[in-house]
């Protein structure tokens, strides 16, 4: 087909020659605490920042991930964590714009017999995981600093154990924690309306994911506001 050009095996090696950690939008996400911009108004040139203010990282979900990915490995724990922060509020908002565009075309799209956006690359059982690399990298817990004592994540701020080191991380809303965004993460990944792969192994992939999924999200202990997370990603679930 002319308008959508084969893809081999080799295509995302082949992509990932040109990943470059030049452009000065990112460089300001993973760098900065205090990256915002709170004389945003919507416009069309691109949309670096959400409504608050904070800033968004379009990308391609499994690339940006990636990303997240080999900051963790190469031993910048917070930069992911800024970089997790940003995309996780980009799927938010994708997540409310697509209800938006439903709700104002829902009649159209009910007489042709679309219910949803269905995509055909699932973030679930993604050979790169970026729902599950998200996930961990809002579960960690502790990572270990340079003079011996903890950092310890959990609670959606960052302290030092051992030297009582106290420092506010931004762009959580009130009352939100790590794990409440980890939680509410894994439910946009499950519940992202997707194309069943081809292939038996592929197809077995994406259900253990699922299933893995599942089972970390049974583990969490429920709180009120992990309640309400499930209850506003079921609402927008069934209104799509």
């Amino acid at each position: 087909s002319l308008t959508r050009p084969h893809r081999t095996v080799f295509m995302r090696a082949i992509e990932a020659c040109d990943l470059h950690w030049q452009d000065p939008h990112l460089q300001h996400i993973i760098t900065e605490d205090h990256y915002n911009n709170y004389c945003y108004h919507e416009n069309l040139d691109g949309c670096l920042f959400d409504s608050r203010g904070w800033p968004l990282w379009h990308e391609h979900v499994p690339t940006a991930c990636a990303r997240v990915d080999a900051l963790r490995s190469h031993g910048y724990p917070k930069e992911a964590l800024r970089l997790a922060i940003a995309i996780i509020n980009t799927l938010r908002r994708q997540q409310q714009k697509q209800l938006e565009l439903f709700r104002g075309h829902k009649k159209e799209l009910l007489h042709r017999g679309v219910t949803s956006v269905t995509n055909l690359e699932g973030w679930v059982g993604h050979p790169l995981d970026p729902i599950g690399t998200l996930f961990g990298t809002l579960m960690e817990t502790g990572w270990g600093s340079d003079d011996g004592g903890t950092l310890d994540f959990s609670a959606g701020t960052c302290r030092k154990t051992e030297n009582h080191v106290y420092m506010p991380l931004p762009f959580l809303e009130e009352g939100e924690t790590f794990m409440s965004l980890a939680v509410e993460t894994a439910l946009i990944g499950l519940g992202q309306q997707r194309v069943m792969p081809d292939g038996l192994y592929a197809q077995e992939k994406v259900c253990r994911n699922e299933e893995q999924l599942l089972a970390k999200l049974q583990e969490v202990d429920l709180d009120e506001m992990l309640v309400k997370i499930f209850r506003k990603q079921a609402t927008l679930l069934l209104e799509g």
